[in-house]
């Protein structure tokens, strides 16, 4: 019971603060931290990642990515974008179109001819679109390749003072702080809808900005004018390391291990009913309509697992230490199908949802 209502005041905010601007973007139908070993997805769908490859891209492919310049999701796609290079041998643009969770950026590709030449790269706020008419679809209409991951760590300036979360609320508790976070729908929205709840019983309030992506969010800690964020660990990571960052916890049940300032606690540790809420996979990878021609398909999943291994990817999940993932197939599509239906659903129960998941085929 606690879980439910938890979870339904957490929606309540995060549709509160991101509902209003995804009409625009709809359009036609159609852990702990740490570099994983283990790289999945070899599985899955019709394509047969041993084959030969019968097509291959003949000229510039386009990504357009749902995020702005500098955070985690553009980062990471920028790092695939290269492998791709590798692979194929073609360029890889990668083109910057934030806005509406990731439907703006999914629409262009949507809208784009099924060839393989224009493809988009994402982030997990792309599950709830569907029902909040960000995107017409769900994620069943594209074929994923999930990258890798990180945690969402909320941090202070070092010019705060404040050297861990007792402290913090003990200051919160004396003022309504600036808050920033970014694209409502996704974890990092959805951890600071998290926060808010927790805390409310202690009589906390906070005043909540919201940024067009992670890296603004950041420079806006950086420059004072928010007075803590909820940002992706592997974005904050440089600011910790240089001292201008003090992060005090991990917005997850477990520790995130850093290896300047080393444990990154729990808020758990500090509010263990946070285990009670609905815990989402934070994720950023690559999708290309479902549809593109069987051949195209096959191309780009036999080019995931070097992908996966290549040096930019690595190179960028071992600076950045976050957990490596590399599900593409049925077991990135049915992954996406469970995170789709836990946000959909609880928009639903609310009320605040444009459409019935049920529409769209969700099961709870």
């Amino acid at each position: 019971m606690l879980k439910k209502r938890l979870l339904a005041s957490a929606l309540a905010l995060v549709i509160a603060l991101g509902i209003a601007g995804c009409k625009s973007g709809g359009g036609t139908s159609p852990g702990t931290q740490g570099n994983s070993s283990g790289i999945g997805g070899t599985s899955g769908g019709s394509a047969d990642i041993s084959a030969p490859l019968s097509w291959k891209p003949g000229s510039t492919v386009t990504i357009y990515v749902g995020a702005g310049a500098g955070g985690g999701t553009d980062l990471m796609v920028r790092a695939i974008a290269q492998a791709y290079e590798q692979y194929f041998g073609v360029t890889f643009q990668v083109v910057n179109a934030p806005g509406g969770g990731g439907g703006i950026a999914m629409q262009q590709v949507w809208d784009a001819k099924h060839d393989g030449y224009t493809l988009c790269g994402i982030h997990e706020g792309m599950h709830p679109l569907a029902v909040t008419d960000c995107f017409a679809e769900t994620s069943e209409v594209w074929d994923i390749y999930m990258c890798a991951g990180s945690t969402p760590v909320l941090s202070v300036n070092k010019s705060s003072g404040i050297q861990d979360f007792k402290a913090f609320l003990e200051y919160a508790a004396t003022k309504e702080l600036n808050a920033g976070a970014s694209t409502p729908t996704s974890v990092l929205g959805l951890s600071y809808a998290q926060l808010e709840n927790l805390v409310k019983e202690d009589g906390i309030t906070f005043n909540f900005l919201s940024y067009e992506g992670s890296n603004p969010t950041n420079v806006g800690l950086l420059s004072n004018e928010t007075e803590f964020i909820i940002t992706n660990y592997s974005e904050q990571i440089d600011y910790i390391a240089s001292g201008d960052f003090v992060p005090l916890v991990a917005m997850s049940t477990s520790p995130v291990e850093d290896p300047v300032v080393g444990t990154i606690p729990s808020i758990c540790d500090y509010y263990p009913e946070y285990a009670d809420y609905q815990q989402l996979m934070q994720w950023w990878g690559i999708i290309l309509p479902a549809d593109c021609p069987d051949e195209v398909v096959q191309a780009y999943r036999g080019a995931w697992p070097e992908v996966m291994k290549s040096a930019p990817v690595q190179e960028f999940i071992a600076a950045q230490n976050i957990s490596a993932y590399g599900y593409l197939g049925e077991e990135a599509s049915e992954l996406c199908k469970g995170l789709d239906a836990a946000f959909s659903y609880g928009l639903w129960d609310l009320g605040l949802a444009a459409h019935d998941p049920a529409e769209f085929g969700m099961e709870r």
